[in-house]
């Protein structure tokens, strides 16, 4: 979504304005999930694995915008990674 992307991009460049640890770790957070998200997009399948590193790299980009204010914990079974 244009909106998220847009937003992501302004909070990272305040943050190298600020706090440029907090803005390398949002670009890592943000390759992360682009990397994750572009091939699903040809894809017409995928893996509870697969959507499981999306979920958790799109939380991250906003743990480090809400800081402490959002806490999050993804438990699945390792078992379950390989399910469609």
């Amino acid at each position: 979504e244009p909106h998220f992307l847009f937003n992501v991009l302004g909070n990272m460049r305040r943050l190298y304005r600020t706090q440029p640890q907090a803005g390398a770790a949002t670009i890592t957070s943000l390759i992360r999930y682009l990397r994750g998200v572009l091939p699903q997009l040809r894809s017409a399948s995928g893996s509870l694995g697969d959507e499981l590193e999306l979920v958790g790299a799109y939380l991250d980009l906003f743990r480090i915008r809400m800081g402490g204010r959002l806490t999050v914990s993804i438990d699945a079974d390792s078992g379950l990674r390989e399910a469609a």
